[in-house]
């Protein structure tokens, strides 16, 4: 999770950086597209848009394994946010605090 791409819209001279909203392994991949993105991105039928692989060091998720978790977002961050809530959800027993368990 917190990984990004860049988008390379066909005839666009600027690339389109983008957080990745799916959680790692995830098939398909996930965007989240604001209209902002959509009007960079020229989103046309049958317009080819070429994808870098994921870059980016991602999130030191496992440095939260066994603690409870709290997330918070705004604005664009909100994709790379839903990336780390969609991994922990996949993984939800490993991050609980056990210390609180009764």
């Amino acid at each position: 999770p917190g990984q990004y791409i860049v988008l390379h819209p066909e005839g666009e001279e600027k690339p389109v950086f983008m957080a990745l909203a799916s959680g790692p392994g995830t098939n398909p991949l996930e965007l989240l597209v604001g209209p902002g993105a959509a009007e960079k991105l020229g989103l046309d039928e049958g317009k080819s848009i070429a994808i870098d692989p994921p870059g980016g060091k991602g999130f030191p998720i496992e440095l939260a394994e066994g603690k409870n978790v709290i997330l918070f977002g705004v604005g664009s961050g909100m994709s790379a946010i839903r990336s780390v809530i969609e991994y922990v959800r996949q993984h939800r027993s490993k991050f609980e605090d056990e210390s609180n368990s009764s």
